[in-house]
């Protein structure tokens, strides 16, 4: 997070995505320019994206799940690092999308916050949390009522959809064409 915000304006979207999806752009786009039209709605004024952006959950959205503590679970948190039963509002990993100025305030207050393995989970609720904005600043892009709505494929479509996106795309290209031919 800290090298995004180094490097990227505050106006710039930041995206996060497990290394297991391929989110469509085009769903994408249309679910952060809503997201910007209701903000501006809500706020009664022009919002950009520097502004505190909320974190738009684009894989899926956990309002309030209650804490894992089996110890046979890899998402179990121990009492003693996280002593609520309940998890605040979070994005369930996946893919997460929010502003750069957003992401400054969570990476600031990252330095100061015990690190948990549910990066998600931590980034988008426990982070979120700390710094005092409520659950209406994390939720579901706009029209995602079911995970993975705005992911077009999962890691095992994924190598097969190259090849057919890829051949679409030679076929296009005469370039291409003399390029892979060869």
């Amino acid at each position: 997070m800290r090298w995004v915000v180094d490097n990227f304006e505050s106006t710039a979207v930041y995206n996060s995505c497990d290394d297991n999806i391929m989110a469509s752009i085009d769903l994408l786009t249309q679910a952060l320019n809503k997201a910007v039209s209701e903000a501006r709605t809500l706020l009664g004024r022009t919002c950009k994206l520097s502004d505190i952006f909320p974190i738009l959950c684009v894989y899926s959205f956990r309002e309030a799940d209650p804490v894992p503590r089996e110890a046979d679970n890899p998402w179990s948190i121990d009492k003693e690092q996280y002593p609520p039963d309940v998890l605040p509002g979070h994005c369930q990993g996946g893919f997460y999308s929010t502003s750069v100025a957003t992401v400054k305030l969570l990476a600031d207050e990252a330095v100061k916050t015990r690190l948990s393995h549910l990066d998600a989970v931590w980034i988008t609720g426990i982070l979120r949390q700390k710094l005092g904005a409520d659950y209406r600043s994390v939720r579901a892009a706009p029209a995602v009522s079911t995970a993975g709505d705005y992911s077009i494929f999962f890691a095992e479509e994924i190598p097969q959809m190259l090849r057919k996106e890829w051949g679409r795309i030679v076929s296009k290209s005469k370039i291409l064409q003399s390029i892979t031919t060869r």
